[in-house]
Protein backbone atom coordinates (compact mmCIF):
# COMPACT_ATOMS: atom_id res chain seq x y z
CA UNK A 1 0.00 0.00 0.00
CA UNK A 2 3.00 2.36 -0.11
CA UNK A 3 1.77 3.47 -3.54
CA UNK A 4 -0.95 5.63 -1.99
CA UNK A 5 1.61 7.49 0.07
CA UNK A 6 3.80 8.05 -2.99
CA UNK A 7 1.09 9.53 -5.23
CA UNK A 8 1.83 12.89 -6.83
CA UNK A 9 -1.45 14.42 -7.99
CA UNK A 10 -0.93 16.41 -11.20
CA UNK A 11 -4.51 17.42 -12.03
CA UNK A 12 -7.99 17.31 -10.50
CA UNK A 13 -10.67 16.69 -13.12
CA UNK A 14 -13.68 16.94 -10.85
CA UNK A 15 -15.66 15.67 -7.87
CA UNK A 16 -19.12 14.24 -8.47
CA UNK A 17 -21.98 12.77 -6.44
CA UNK A 18 -23.26 9.93 -8.62
CA UNK A 19 -26.64 8.32 -7.84
CA UNK A 20 -26.84 4.72 -9.05
CA UNK A 21 -29.83 2.39 -8.86
CA UNK A 22 -29.70 -1.29 -7.98
CA UNK A 23 -29.34 -3.49 -11.03
CA UNK A 24 -27.41 -0.96 -13.11
CA UNK A 25 -24.26 -2.33 -14.73
CA UNK A 26 -21.60 -0.38 -16.56
CA UNK A 27 -18.49 -1.29 -18.50
CA UNK A 28 -15.43 0.90 -18.75
CA UNK A 29 -12.57 0.48 -21.20
CA UNK A 30 -9.18 2.18 -20.76
CA UNK A 31 -10.26 4.63 -18.07
CA UNK A 32 -8.87 8.13 -18.74
CA UNK A 33 -7.81 8.93 -15.15
CA UNK A 34 -7.42 7.67 -11.62
CA UNK A 35 -10.43 7.84 -9.33
CA UNK A 36 -11.23 7.69 -5.64
CA UNK A 37 -14.72 6.31 -5.02
CA UNK A 38 -16.76 6.41 -1.82
CA UNK A 39 -20.28 5.24 -1.02
CA UNK A 40 -22.40 7.64 1.01
CA UNK A 41 -24.99 4.85 0.78
CA UNK A 42 -25.56 1.75 -1.30
CA UNK A 43 -23.17 -0.84 -2.65
CA UNK A 44 -21.37 -1.40 -5.94
CA UNK A 45 -19.12 -4.24 -7.03
CA UNK A 46 -16.25 -3.60 -9.43
CA UNK A 47 -14.78 -6.51 -11.38
CA UNK A 48 -11.34 -6.31 -12.95
CA UNK A 49 -8.87 -9.02 -14.00
CA UNK A 50 -10.91 -11.76 -12.34
CA UNK A 51 -11.13 -9.99 -8.95
CA UNK A 52 -13.98 -8.21 -7.19
CA UNK A 53 -13.78 -4.95 -5.24
CA UNK A 54 -16.57 -3.62 -3.04
CA UNK A 55 -17.57 0.03 -2.76
CA UNK A 56 -19.88 0.61 0.21
CA UNK A 57 -19.94 2.90 3.29
CA UNK A 58 -17.19 0.80 4.88
CA UNK A 59 -14.87 0.58 1.86
CA UNK A 60 -13.27 3.14 -0.44
CA UNK A 61 -11.98 2.22 -3.88
CA UNK A 62 -9.05 3.62 -5.85
CA UNK A 63 -9.36 2.92 -9.57
CA UNK A 64 -6.19 3.05 -11.69
CA UNK A 65 -6.02 4.93 -14.96
CA UNK A 66 -6.07 2.96 -18.22
CA UNK A 67 -8.01 0.20 -16.46
CA UNK A 68 -10.89 -1.76 -17.99
CA UNK A 69 -13.60 -3.12 -15.71
CA UNK A 70 -17.28 -3.65 -15.08
CA UNK A 71 -19.36 -2.11 -12.30
CA UNK A 72 -22.57 -3.58 -10.90
CA UNK A 73 -24.78 -1.73 -8.42
CA UNK A 74 -26.32 -4.25 -6.02
CA UNK A 75 -27.83 -1.68 -3.66
CA UNK A 76 -29.07 1.75 -4.71
CA UNK A 77 -27.13 4.67 -3.29
CA UNK A 78 -25.07 7.80 -3.73
CA UNK A 79 -21.44 7.39 -4.75
CA UNK A 80 -19.04 10.36 -4.44
CA UNK A 81 -16.18 10.12 -6.96
CA UNK A 82 -13.02 12.16 -7.59
CA UNK A 83 -11.24 11.95 -10.95
CA UNK A 84 -7.58 12.92 -10.99
CA UNK A 85 -4.31 12.50 -12.87
CA UNK A 86 -1.24 11.42 -10.94
CA UNK A 87 2.25 10.04 -11.03
CA UNK A 88 2.03 6.74 -9.16
CA UNK A 89 3.99 3.56 -8.63
CA UNK A 90 3.17 -0.05 -9.56
CA UNK A 91 1.04 -0.49 -6.42
CA UNK A 92 -1.62 1.54 -8.21
CA UNK A 93 -1.66 -0.50 -11.38
CA UNK A 94 -4.55 -2.45 -9.87
CA UNK A 95 -7.69 -1.55 -7.96
CA UNK A 96 -7.31 -0.89 -4.25
CA UNK A 97 -10.13 -1.63 -1.81
CA UNK A 98 -9.55 0.14 1.51
CA UNK A 99 -11.62 -0.42 4.68
CA UNK A 100 -12.46 2.94 6.21
CA UNK A 101 -13.82 4.31 9.48
CA UNK A 102 -15.48 7.68 9.99
CA UNK A 103 -17.09 7.88 6.55
CA UNK A 104 -18.54 11.29 7.44
CA UNK A 105 -15.01 12.74 7.68
CA UNK A 106 -14.31 11.64 4.11
CA UNK A 107 -17.67 12.94 2.89
CA UNK A 108 -17.03 16.30 4.57
CA UNK A 109 -13.64 16.59 2.82
CA UNK A 110 -15.25 15.53 -0.46
CA UNK A 111 -17.88 18.29 -0.17
CA UNK A 112 -15.17 20.91 0.49
CA UNK A 113 -13.16 19.66 -2.49
CA UNK A 114 -16.23 19.72 -4.73
CA UNK A 115 -16.96 23.30 -3.70
CA UNK A 116 -13.40 24.46 -4.44
CA UNK A 117 -13.41 22.83 -7.86
CA UNK A 118 -16.80 24.33 -8.70
CA UNK A 119 -16.14 27.95 -7.78
CA UNK A 120 -12.49 28.14 -8.94
CA UNK A 121 -11.76 31.36 -7.07
CA UNK A 122 -8.30 32.75 -6.34
CA UNK A 123 -6.38 30.13 -4.40
CA UNK A 124 -9.12 27.46 -4.81
CA UNK A 125 -6.78 25.23 -6.82
CA UNK A 126 -4.23 25.13 -4.00
CA UNK A 127 -6.99 24.57 -1.45
CA UNK A 128 -8.45 21.75 -3.56
CA UNK A 129 -5.03 20.09 -3.85
CA UNK A 130 -4.56 20.36 -0.09
CA UNK A 131 -7.91 18.70 0.53
CA UNK A 132 -7.13 15.97 -2.00
CA UNK A 133 -3.84 15.16 -0.28
CA UNK A 134 -5.63 15.09 3.07
CA UNK A 135 -8.03 12.48 1.67
CA UNK A 136 -5.20 10.40 0.22
CA UNK A 137 -3.19 10.64 3.45
CA UNK A 138 -6.17 9.40 5.45
CA UNK A 139 -6.64 6.51 3.00
CA UNK A 140 -2.94 5.71 3.22
CA UNK A 141 -3.06 5.38 7.00
CA UNK A 142 -6.23 3.29 6.75
CA UNK A 143 -4.50 0.95 4.28
CA UNK A 144 -1.42 0.63 6.51
CA UNK A 145 -3.60 -0.25 9.51
CA UNK A 146 -5.27 -2.93 7.43
CA UNK A 147 -1.95 -4.40 6.32
CA UNK A 148 -0.58 -4.38 9.87
CA UNK A 149 -3.64 -6.25 11.13
CA UNK A 150 -3.41 -8.75 8.29
CA UNK A 151 0.31 -9.32 8.88
CA UNK A 152 -0.15 -9.70 12.63
CA UNK A 153 -2.85 -12.33 12.06
CA UNK A 154 -0.39 -14.23 9.87
CA UNK A 155 2.30 -14.39 12.55
CA UNK A 156 -0.03 -14.55 15.58
CA UNK A 157 0.39 -18.37 15.96
CA UNK A 158 4.17 -17.87 16.04
CA UNK A 159 3.89 -15.15 18.71
CA UNK A 160 1.70 -17.40 20.85
CA UNK A 161 4.19 -20.23 20.41
CA UNK A 162 7.04 -17.91 21.42
CA UNK A 163 5.19 -16.88 24.58
CA UNK A 164 4.75 -20.51 25.57
CA UNK A 165 8.20 -21.81 24.54
CA UNK A 166 10.54 -18.85 25.12
CA UNK A 167 12.56 -21.01 27.53
CA UNK A 168 13.37 -23.57 24.83
CA UNK A 169 17.05 -23.03 23.93
CA UNK A 170 16.33 -24.48 20.48
CA UNK A 171 13.74 -21.80 19.66
CA UNK A 172 14.69 -20.34 16.26
CA UNK A 173 13.21 -18.32 13.42
CA UNK A 174 12.63 -21.54 11.51
CA UNK A 175 10.65 -23.06 14.36
CA UNK A 176 8.53 -19.93 14.69
CA UNK A 177 8.00 -19.59 10.94
CA UNK A 178 6.72 -23.16 10.84
CA UNK A 179 4.00 -22.22 13.33
CA UNK A 180 2.74 -19.58 10.90
CA UNK A 181 3.23 -21.85 7.83
CA UNK A 182 5.41 -19.28 6.08
CA UNK A 183 9.06 -19.09 5.04
CA UNK A 184 11.82 -17.85 7.36
CA UNK A 185 12.43 -14.83 5.14
CA UNK A 186 8.76 -13.80 5.01
CA UNK A 187 8.41 -14.36 8.77
CA UNK A 188 11.38 -12.11 9.56
CA UNK A 189 10.05 -9.43 7.20
CA UNK A 190 6.55 -9.33 8.69
CA UNK A 191 7.86 -9.61 12.25
CA UNK A 192 10.20 -6.65 11.85
CA UNK A 193 7.46 -4.57 10.21
CA UNK A 194 5.21 -5.25 13.20
CA UNK A 195 7.65 -4.95 16.10
CA UNK A 196 10.53 -2.92 14.68
CA UNK A 197 13.12 -5.52 15.74
CA UNK A 198 14.18 -8.97 14.56
CA UNK A 199 12.64 -12.15 16.04
CA UNK A 200 16.00 -12.96 17.64
CA UNK A 201 16.11 -9.58 19.40
CA UNK A 202 12.49 -10.02 20.50
CA UNK A 203 13.27 -13.45 22.01
CA UNK A 204 16.27 -12.01 23.87
CA UNK A 205 14.17 -9.15 25.25
CA UNK A 206 11.40 -11.54 26.30
CA UNK A 207 13.87 -13.84 28.05
CA UNK A 208 15.53 -10.94 29.86
CA UNK A 209 12.14 -9.63 31.04
CA UNK A 210 11.31 -13.07 32.44
CA UNK A 211 14.75 -13.25 34.05
CA UNK A 212 14.16 -9.87 35.72
CA UNK A 213 10.96 -11.25 37.24
CA UNK A 214 12.82 -14.30 38.58
CA UNK A 215 15.66 -12.18 39.96
CA UNK A 216 13.12 -10.06 41.83
CA UNK A 217 10.82 -12.81 43.04
CA UNK A 218 12.85 -15.98 43.39
CA UNK A 219 15.88 -17.01 45.45
CA UNK A 220 17.53 -18.75 42.53
CA UNK A 221 21.11 -18.78 41.33
CA UNK A 222 22.05 -16.92 38.17
CA UNK A 223 22.81 -20.21 36.42
CA UNK A 224 19.37 -21.60 37.35
CA UNK A 225 17.64 -18.49 36.05
CA UNK A 226 19.69 -18.59 32.85
CA UNK A 227 18.53 -22.15 32.23
CA UNK A 228 14.93 -21.32 33.18
CA UNK A 229 14.66 -18.62 30.51
CA UNK A 230 16.30 -20.57 27.71
CA UNK A 231 20.04 -19.92 27.90
CA UNK A 232 22.37 -22.90 27.82
CA UNK A 233 25.31 -20.64 28.71
CA UNK A 234 25.49 -18.40 31.79
CA UNK A 235 28.02 -16.26 29.93
CA UNK A 236 25.63 -15.56 27.02
CA UNK A 237 22.77 -14.94 29.46
CA UNK A 238 24.80 -12.43 31.49
CA UNK A 239 26.01 -10.74 28.33
CA UNK A 240 22.47 -10.36 26.93
CA UNK A 241 21.11 -9.23 30.28
CA UNK A 242 23.71 -6.49 30.70
CA UNK A 243 23.33 -5.35 27.11
CA UNK A 244 19.60 -4.79 27.59
CA UNK A 245 19.50 -3.55 31.18
CA UNK A 246 22.90 -2.02 31.82
CA UNK A 247 23.40 -4.36 34.81
CA UNK A 248 24.72 -7.84 35.27
CA UNK A 249 22.14 -10.29 36.69
CA UNK A 250 23.85 -10.18 40.09
CA UNK A 251 23.95 -6.38 40.08
CA UNK A 252 20.29 -6.22 39.15
CA UNK A 253 19.31 -8.64 41.95
CA UNK A 254 21.34 -6.65 44.45
CA UNK A 255 19.88 -3.36 43.25
CA UNK A 256 16.35 -4.64 43.61
CA UNK A 257 17.15 -6.11 47.03
CA UNK A 258 18.57 -2.77 48.22
CA UNK A 259 15.36 -1.03 47.19
CA UNK A 260 13.11 -3.39 49.12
Amino acid sequence: MEGIGAITVTKLHGAYNIPISAGVTRQKLDRFSYAVCFAASGKCIYRCKGKEYVSDPEHAIIIPNNSSYTMECVESGLFPLINFDAIAGPDLDDFLEIPIDNLNDYLSSFSKLKEQLFFKRGHSHLTAMTIMYEILTRLYHASISREEKKNYNIIKPAIQYLEEHYSDPNLTNSVLAEQAFISDVYFRKIFKQKFGISPKQFIQMHRVEKAKELLRDEKLSVSSIAEAVGYSSVYHFSRSFKKLTGYSPSEYAALYSDNM
